[in-house]
């Protein structure tokens, strides 16, 4: 996820089989630039949204 002081404007995931249906992974890019930023180990939501903090949009 970002280090300190990183911030990133807007945010993208995606989840991708590592093997399929056997093993699911979510990878996270800087929508702006398409840098990726680091690869969660799982596809549930509560594994994306803590480190990250999120919150809805408006």
């Amino acid at each position: 996820m970002p280090g300190p002081g990183r911030t990133v404007a807007a945010g993208a995931a995606s989840g991708f089989a590592l093997r399929r249906r056997h093993s699911y992974a979510t990878i996270i890019v800087d929508a702006e630039t398409g840098e990726r930023i680091g690869v969660l180990p799982d596809r549930e939501a509560a594994t994306t949204r803590e480190p990250w903090q999120l919150r809805p949009c408006s």
